[in-house]
């Protein structure tokens, strides 16, 4: 015939149970939270394409980043325009196989007046137009600047050379 628990054994069980729930809430927790760092490292992972131009007796390194889940939705070439002060020339030192293969779309303007920066009017044409990006734009002498975006949207980036 079992006997009854005694109240020491009776305090103790619940204790362990009490204790036992306070360790799986907490695993649960840990759990929660790991999956919760590895989905937002995930969606912020990005992947770059690169262009390289010449002007105004430097080296302008274009960089074009979106989110590597994106990446499929790129349904075009990168559309570049590079708008130089009066006078200044530029070209195109080198590029990589753009988004998919597409490659890029380049042309070059000059506006009427000798001040003011190079500007970049950037592109990513898209299936989905809610795609963030970031446009970064280095100059050889170190001066760089970045400038975040969207997809189908032209994003400009102006930088001192």
């Amino acid at each position: 015939m079992p006997t009854q628990p005694t109240h020491r054994q009776s305090v103790t069980s619940r204790t362990i149970r009490h204790e036992w729930r306070a360790v799986m809430a907490l695993l649960l927790t840990l759990t929660l939270a790991l999956t919760t760092a590895n989905a937002t490292q995930a969606a912020t992972a990005t992947t770059g394409r690169t262009a390289r131009f010449a002007a105004g007796g430097e080296t302008l390194t274009l960089d074009v980043l979106i989110p590597i889940r994106r990446t499929a939705a790129v349904r075009g070439p990168v559309k570049v325009v590079i708008t130089l002060p009066a006078g200044m020339t530029g070209s195109v030192v080198s590029t990589d196989k753009g988004f998919n293969g597409f490659g890029y779309d380049i042309a070059f303007r000059n506006r009427s007046s000798a001040d003011g920066p190079v500007v970049f009017s950037v592109t990513v044409p898209s299936t989905n137009s809610r795609t963030e990006t970031e446009v970064d734009v280095a100059a050889s002498s170190g001066y760089a600047v970045g400038v975040p975006g969207r997809t189908n949207v032209p994003t400009l980036v102006e930088i001192y050379v």
